[in-house]
């Protein structure tokens, strides 16, 4: 069994942070406010691994078993919590999901109809 490092978990919460969740009422927003301070994150889990790295493939792999290792019951319990609101956490990111990630941010809009 492979080790999972801290920074391998993290950025797979990280990751299903950005496939999360796209029309919240604004009250109910869970990262309304909350600014993501990108130095400090990287001061704990580093920077993220290089293109092609065995360290990138590590955590890619990791991710991948995380995919398919899912139960049917697991996915519909996951998605009952998202709601597939994939630009609730824009704002803590610094990010547009409409400019840097246009396809995943229409594939989830599709989806989520």
């Amino acid at each position: 069994m492979k080790n999972i490092s801290v920074r391998s978990l993290l950025l797979s919460f990280a990751f299903t942070g950005l496939v999360s969740p796209s029309v919240y009422a604004e009250s109910s927003n869970p990262a309304k406010g909350f600014v993501l301070d990108i130095p400090a994150l990287r001061k704990v889990i580093g920077d993220p691994p290089e293109i092609g790295s065995k360290s990138l493939q590590r955590d890619l792999d990791i991710l991948f078993w995380l995919q398919n290792s899912r139960s049917p019951s697991g996915v519909r319990n996951a998605w009952t919590y998202l709601d597939k609101v994939l630009t609730v956490f824009e704002p803590a990111l610094g990010s547009d999901f409409s400019k840097t990630a246009p396809k995943i941010k229409k594939s989830f809009r599709n989806s989520s109809s």
